[in-house]
Parts: C-alpha cells; structure tokens; sequence
C-alpha cells in the first residue's frame, strides 16, 4: 500500500511502498505467480529443445534436397566455376554456419566441389597449398575433426 513521505533530498513529497509482509496474503499470491512462472520456463525451455530437434532435421532435410539438386543440374558442366554458380549451391552456401558440418560430412561421403562453399562459409582455408582435390579434401576433413565439426 503506497505511503506519501517526504523526499530526503527535494522538497516534495513522493510515494513510498511497505514491503510486503511475509505471512500476508499478498506475499503467497506473489510466491504462486513466481511459481507458474517457473513452471512455464520450463515448458518452454522443453519444446524450445523438441523444436530445435525439428529444426535440425528441417535443416538437414533442406539440405540433402540442394545437394542432389545441385548434382544434378551440374553433371554435365566440366568448369568448376559454372557449377559454384548454380543457385542450389549458392542457397547451401546461404544456409550460413549451420550447413558447415552438413557440407563435410559431404566432402566425405562424396567427394565433390564443396571447397569454395567451405571457404564462404569458415573464412578460412586450411586446404591452402594442397596439390590436387584429394589433399584438399583430406585438410578439410582433417580441419573439421579438429574443431569437432565432424
């Protein structure tokens, strides 16, 4: 219940609040509210973790349908370029971060062009120096494993 008191350092006066008594009813209503509050956290806190389960597998299935997507429409290109092109790689490379791991466990299981979405995406290189696609794979994978990608 507010109280009107006198302002210790202006001339005017101000509203004042007593703390509530622990034994009040006021103070159980507040512990109750505190508690579904909590127990609402919760569930959220549950389905936030059941939807990212649904997210990942989202993800990954949106994933698997560029890859053969891409593979497809370029089978027939020889120029790595035109294939780095196309807008299914571009939309991988879209995926941002989350596609990283996706892309390697790519790299692995078919080798293929995956270098310069790597690049994009990790702003690095550890394939730098590598003679031919093969050692280049094998830095990437080798990168992956070390930073738990993989």
């Amino acid at each position: 219940m507010p109280v009107l008191c006198e302002h210790p350092y202006r001339n005017e006066q101000t509203v004042n609040y007593r703390p509530m008594s622990r034994h009040g009813s006021k103070w159980q209503e507040f512990n109750d509210i505190s508690a579904k509050y909590r127990q609402a956290a919760k569930e959220i806190k549950r389905h936030s973790s059941e939807s990212q389960e649904t997210s990942n597998q989202e993800i990954e299935t949106e994933f698997a349908y560029l890859v053969d997507r891409w593979l497809k429409e370029t089978i027939h290109l020889s120029l790595i370029r035109d294939k780095i092109i196309n807008p299914a790689y571009l939309q991988i490379i879209a995926m941002g971060s989350t596609a990283v791991p996706l892309i390697l466990r790519e790299l692995r299981d078919r080798p293929s062009h995956w270098f310069v979405a790597l690049q994009a995406l990790t702003k690095s290189n550890p394939a730098e120096g590598a003679l031919n696609p093969r050692e280049a794979r094998d830095k990437w994978l080798t990168w992956g494993e070390e930073n738990g990608l993989i």
